[in-house]
């Protein structure tokens, strides 16, 4: 009986097993279209191609659209040559994430990243060198690339998508761009209000409504804003209170004219479509100097925890 047991138990932690082995070892090389034909490049590919031998197939691609999850997971390990790996697009970097972190290889050569925040994941990569199927190498000689680089990226030649962490960025193209209104002067933020009709403000000091039944724009109000000396103030953030269907609060971030200060207040927005002025409660000043440009910021937002979070720039 005992034997029974152990034997059924072996069959269905096998039956669990979520690695996938390919059928073929390949590599998926990329650089972008005008590397190609230097030659350099050529020279370059052709070295790994001569490394590759019969038993592993090489493409070439200048299409980031290649490193998507339905391509990678036939493709035993990618090679970026001369590629500025912030410029990747996030739906493909959270792609390669989930890819090398199923068992797929990764090798960069003459590759590297120039902002952190870009790409937060292939930054620590190369800061830490921790995974040893991720190599990055810098090289100005062909020759110096052996066989070895190429058997470590590759590894099992297998993968195993129920180990990865990354989520999959959504595919853009499930979007439609729609026009709302093209007549727009530096329009900053927009708030969706409940019944689907959007407030917006521009830096100008104007805000408005746009009501999709009619698909027409009007003009709520417009405030005295300060536009001379800093040119980037004026009507910067716009956020709904979490609340609004019940208090109809809305924040707005601007600078009021004459002053030396943003203003952070909370208006009442009567039915969606009246702004009352003289509800503005001021919820935070903020100094600063109007004698020249840049940097404002401005953006407020709500979080999770329910508090209001405002970006106040360098100024």
């Amino acid at each position: 009986m005992k034997r029974v047991i152990i034997y059924l138990a072996v069959v269905v932690f096998a039956g669990c097993s979520s690695v996938t082995q390919r059928a073929e070892k390949r590599i998926l090389v990329y650089s972008a279209s005008s590397e190609w034909g230097t030659p350099k490049l050529s020279t370059l590919f052709s070295r790994i191609t001569e490394l590759a031998g019969t038993d592993v197939r090489v493409d070439s691609t200048s299409s980031l659209e290649q490193f998507e999850e339905d391509n990678l997971k036939g493709t035993s390990a990618v090679i970026f040559i001369n590629t500025n790996l912030d410029l990747i697009p996030v739906r493909q970097q959270a792609d390669i994430e989930r890819y090398v972190q199923s068992g797929g290889g990764l090798i960069a050569v003459n590759s590297d990243t120039t902002n952190s925040l870009y790409w937060p994941w292939i930054h620590h990569q190369i800061e830490n060198g921790e995974n040893p199927k991720v190599l990055f190498v810098n090289m100005e000689s062909p020759e110096l690339i052996n066989r070895q680089f190429l058997d470590l990226a590759i590894g099992s030649n297998s993968y195993d998508y129920s180990v990865a962490t990354s989520l999959r960025a959504p595919d853009p193209r499930r979007f439609v761009k729609e026009v709302l209104d093209n007549n727009i002067n530096e329009p900053m933020k927009l708030a969706v209000l409940p019944d689907g009709r959007v407030l917006f403000i521009e830096r100008r000091g104007e805000i408005k409504l746009y009501e999709p039944d009619n698909r027409s724009t009007r003009i709520l109000d417009k405030f005295d804003v300060r536009l001379d000396g800093n040119y980037e103030d004026g009507m910067l953030g716009l956020a709904l209170d979490p609340d609004y269907e019940n208090n109809n609060w809305v924040y707005i971030y601007y600078s009021p004219n004459n002053t030396a200060i943003q203003s952070l207040s909370r208006f009442l927005l009567v039915n969606g479509d009246s702004l009352v002025r003289e509800s503005e409660k001021v919820v935070l000043e903020v100094p600063v100097q109007i004698e020249t440009c840049c940097h404002s910021g401005g953006d407020v937002v709500f979080g999770r925890d329910g508090l209001l979070y405002l970006s106040t720039g360098d100024n």
